[in-house]
């Protein structure tokens, strides 16, 4: 009896222990999961990760001598040394590993809490969830000090500063505070707010009778921000009705007024005084450009993405590397369709970079249709894989994210798979070789439309934006976020209901496990109509008003 119990037993702790081997931890730095397309290991308590990732993920240098198996990096004055299997050193002194780095599946895996701290982050396990958080500000930082407040704080703030307020990108920064961009009254419009939403400072970069608009911001490696947008003509009618146009870039050519549209790349300092400002285009009648999302890169320059005509009616997506003083490096266009354009672009943390955006070309009908367009670049910009999703109709990616798993989540909207012209938020789950694992949508009658994605540290996906909230036909579009798990599945949805109209561009994943979001509302429905831009900040759960 007693023997015949044994091999259950066994049995039954095999599967225990393969279970527990399999749970790989989650890193989360600076608030952002990390991907890994080897998932971190752990041996006698420490966590092992691809070298590479962790490295480029901390904004060090990293060097690999294949001969001796030595990996050299180096950050802010600080050096460490490993020896695959040996030894470790910090600025030269030997320090004790009780697991030295590693050979594993032909990856070189380095102890995850030494090379943080060696490089000055700080590093915190959580062992109930199997999560490792680093803060590359170090103990006495703002970023620190948000992490131990008590309870998460909420709040919405509206700018009122004119009749014309847009905001289009929020990112959490450094010091916990947050940078936003959009446009006000035709002007590039950059913020500045501390933790709890305060004007720190506000700024407008106004154009030469031009209007100039930002899409997206990022902070950089000084302390500074990148943003990109474009700029355009203004257009106003005479009293009979016709467009007059003023600005660079008008055309007339048989007594008709042409202009164009020309992507915007603006550099300021840490608080907002502007560094260089560069416009890329062709000055040709209706031939357009336009940067719609941007990244910052360790070199201290940019590389940013978004849509470039190369004749009339038709476009190529487009990428471009800028050095640290705006000048290009090199740039390239992709897609083999009539129309090609990308909304969104995020590093990827085991190299190179994911680009989302549109393609159009005809359907069955011979009309014109748009599909979701996704590219996975090396750094160079050189294709890896591209893919399209899509049905008969018009779908649009807004949004790309990287996922801790490796894989990728795309979201936008998609008319192929609704009711008549309606529109539905749709979210593309791809694995790391760009494979649908699932792609699911959301919303009911009228429209909901996907902008924004971010993951949780929990794994989990939020994403905001619209949707249609009312009875019959009087409807209101209201601002709207959904909280799916890895799979797809709705966790928790929220409408933010209000007096007004309103819009959610962006989401952020905050410090503390909350979200920043931000939009605008629309007070109106004629030509004196009121658009104020807002922010929220919520609560893990997307609570905040």
């Amino acid at each position: 009896m007693r023997k015949s119990l044994i091999i259950p037993i066994l049995v039954l702790l095999t599967l225990c222990f393969s279970s527990i081997a399999q749970a790989a931890p989650r890193v989360i730095l600076d608030g952002q999961a990390l991907s890994f397309d080897v998932p971190p290991t752990i041996e006698n308590g420490r966590t092992l990760v691809p070298l590479r990732v962790i490295f480029e993920a901390l904004g060090a240098d990293v060097q690999w001598d294949g001969s001796t198996q030595n990996i050299t990096a180096t950050k802010d004055g600080n050096e460490i040394q490993l020896i695959i299997g040996g030894k470790a050193f910090k600025n030269g002194q030997e320090v004790p590993l009780d697991v030295p780095a590693k050979l594993i599946n032909n990856r070189t895996v380095v102890p995850l809490r030494f090379v943080s701290e060696a490089l000055g982050c700080k590093v915190d396990w959580e062992g109930a969830n199997q999560r490792i958080y680093i803060s590359t500000k170090g103990e006495d930082s703002e970023l620190a000090k948000q992490e131990q407040l008590p309870q998460m704080k909420t709040w919405v703030k509206t700018i009122t500063t004119s009749g014309f307020n847009v905001l289009h990108c929020v990112q959490q920064t450094k010091d916990g505070g947050y940078i936003l961009t959009g446009h006000n009254k035709g002007d590039l419009y950059l913020i500045k707010l501390d933790i709890l939403g305060n004007v720190q400072w506000e700024k407008t970069y106004a154009g030469s009778m031009r209007v100039n608009i930002g899409y997206c911001v990022q902070q950089t490696s000084d302390n500074g921000y990148i943003i990109v947008g474009i700029t355009r003509p203004v257009v106003i009618r005479d009293s009979t009705g016709h467009n007059i146009i003023f600005g660079v870039g008008n055309f007339f050519v048989n007594d008709q007024i042409g202009t164009n549209t020309d992507a915007l790349v603006l550099k300021t300092d840490e608080n907002g005084v502007m560094q260089w400002i560069k416009t890329f285009g062709k000055q040709e009648k209706w031939i357009n450009e336009s940067a719609t999302s941007v990244v910052a890169t360790k070199d201290g320059g940019c590389i940013f993405v978004g849509e470039k005509d190369y004749e009339v009616g038709k476009s190529k997506a487009w990428m471009v590397k800028l050095d640290g003083k705006g000048m290009i490096q090199w740039e390239k266009t992709y897609g083999h369709n009539i129309s090609n354009k990308f909304n969104s672009i995020k590093q990827v943390s085991s190299g190179g970079y994911i680009l989302a955006g549109s393609t159009s070309t005809e359907n069955i009908n011979s009309e014109l249709k748009d599909d979701f367009y996704v590219v996975r670049v090396n750094e160079q910009g050189d294709i890896e894989w591209e893919r399209t999703c899509g049905g008969n109709l018009y779908d649009y990616a807004n949004a790309v994210q990287p996922a801790s798993d490796g894989g990728f989540v795309i979201a936008g909207k998609i008319q192929s798979f609704g009711t008549g012209e309606d529109m539905n938020a749709l979210v593309v789950k791809l694995d790391y070789d760009g494979e649908i694992e699932w792609q699911k949508t959301y919303g009911d009658t009228g429209n909901e439309i996907a902008n924004s994605i971010i993951e949780t540290g929990e794994g989990d996906f939020v994403v905001v934006g619209a949707i249609d909230h009312g009875i019959t036909t009087n409807y209101y579009r209201k601002a709207y976020l959904v909280k799916l798990d890895s799979k797809g599945n709705i966790l928790s949805e929220i409408v933010y209901n209000s007096q007004t109209t309103d819009w959610l561009n962006s989401i952020g994943l905050c410090y503390d496990g909350g979200y920043v979001l931000c939009g605008y509302k629309n007070y109106g429905e004629n030509e004196n109509n009121v658009i104020q831009a807002f922010i929220i900040k919520t609560d893990a759960s997307g609570k905040g008003i």
